[in-house]
């Protein structure tokens, strides 16, 4: 078992005092948003400390006992589960905003993976005897809880079922056309993953994702210039994923 440290880039501070100047906290907000009262969200909303990572820190590592919650505000956070013989899979990618770490430690079970940084990102903590003591005594908590790991299951079936069900160039378009649905520019975005985290991804090697690139490349569905990649024909790349075609705001 690797010992566990927590990573920090700066002196711990409160949830509220990292938010953008006359912002509100985006713990908070989320909590309300997701159904608890705003009263019960703004005292859970206390108590935490937020600190600001860089890619590859580490929050915790696969087999260590869970000792927090953990709140992304801003950036994302790849799960890694790593198995006899040095194999490593990424199983989950979780981005802001989001709960991390909340089934270990409800479970009381260790950590099933590693929670590595991605990119640069905002992230609240919360120790697990305050925690513990919130969710006793406001069961709103348990609730809202409740509701995201039932979401989470729901997404993990999905992500199984794409890996048993789908090709891998179907698992591809589907990943890129996500990746098309959060950007802020539509179809025209960075792939912030390298070749190996998207085959960890998806269930397959770095040679074989880039055959899959060049072959919609060829089908004009993308255009990739290293990173960057711009939707050609978004109908085209849906339809080899299998995806509903997309509702566009007019």
């Amino acid at each position: 078992m690797r010992t566990q440290t927590l990573v920090k880039t700066d002196r711990p501070r409160s949830a509220r005092e990292c938010c953008p100047p006359g912002a509100a906290c985006e713990l908070e907000s989320w909590c309300v948003s997701r159904g608890m009262p705003a009263g019960v969200a703004s005292s859970f909303a206390t108590g935490w400390h937020s600190n600001r990572y860089t890619r590859g820190n580490v929050l915790f590592y696969q087999g260590n006992e869970p000792f927090a919650l953990f709140f992304i505000c801003s950036g994302r956070v790849k799960l890694v589960r790593a198995e006899d013989g040095g194999r490593h899979q990424i199983v989950r990618i979780i981005r802001a905003p989001n709960f991390l770490g909340e089934r270990s430690l409800v479970a009381g079970e260790p950590y099933a993976a590693t929670a590595e940084v991605m990119d640069e990102a905002r992230i609240c903590v919360i120790d697990s005897a305050r925690f513990f003591r919130a969710w006793a005594d406001r069961p709103e908590l348990a609730r809202m809880i409740a509701r995201q790991l039932a979401a989470k299951l729901g997404e993990m079936e999905a992500h199984a079922t794409d890996l048993s069900m789908r090709t891998i160039r179907e698992r591809l378009a589907k990943h890129l056309c996500v990746e098309s649905d959060v950007a802020s520019k539509r179809n025209l975005f960075d792939l912030s993953e390298t070749r190996q985290e998207i085959a960890e991804l998806l269930g397959t090697s770095p040679e074989v994702i880039s055959r899959a690139i060049s072959e919609l490349e060829q089908k004009k569905l993308i255009e990739v210039s290293g990173r960057r990649v711009r939707v050609l024909d978004e109908k085209r790349l849906r339809r080899v994923a299998r995806l509903p075609s997309a509702n566009r705001a007019v």
